[in-house]
């Protein structure tokens, strides 16, 4: 199986931020990491190629949106992209709502972000891979069934014409 290369789609308005953060996750992972300061930027590049969005809770935008309400117009283009959220507050309310929201992770904004964050995603790229291969699994029992069913009915009918002749 061919590996692909892992497309990161970031949402972050504050650029030395977004910079450090995009070139930890090209170091780390090889990755081609998208970053996009603002929601517009956002959605003009984004679509369901993306293996991971990483998205920052609170943007300094005029519509005041939230990445809570970036992940909602996400969702409702059922792109079930794993999206992590990253925030400086630590707020278990918002945290709480943007799990019911279909986020795959919250995570403060500390000195241990990094570590969180590579733990998650590979957690990601983990569950990707047993997909992957549940799939291909999937195919070959598939294809084995198939098999079996020509096989017995290949044997019916050769016992038919035994019986039939003899």
């Amino acid at each position: 199986m061919e590996k692909t290369l892992l497309k990161i789609l970031v949402l972050e308005d504050n650029t030395f931020f977004a910079g450090l953060l995009s070139e930890s996750l090209k170091g780390k992972y090889q990755a081609q990491v998208s970053v996009c300061e603002n929601i517009s930027a956002f959605f003009k590049v984004f679509d369901d190629s993306f293996d991971v969005i990483i998205l920052d809770y609170f943007l300094d935008n005029q519509e005041k949106d939230t990445g809570k309400d970036v992940l909602h117009k996400i969702r409702e283009q059922n792109v079930d992209t794993p999206v992590i959220f990253l925030s400086s507050m630590d707020d278990i309310n918002s945290t709480v709502d943007v799990f019911h929201d279909g986020a795959t992770d919250f995570i403060k904004k500390d000195d241990m972000f990094f570590a969180k964050l590579s733990f998650t995603i590979d957690k990601i790229l983990k569950i990707n891979e047993l997909q992957s291969e549940m799939e291909e699994i999937s195919e070959k029992s598939k294809k084995f069934k198939k098999r079996v069913a020509i096989s017995f009915s290949l044997g019916i009918l050769v016992l038919s014409y035994l019986l039939f002749f003899y």
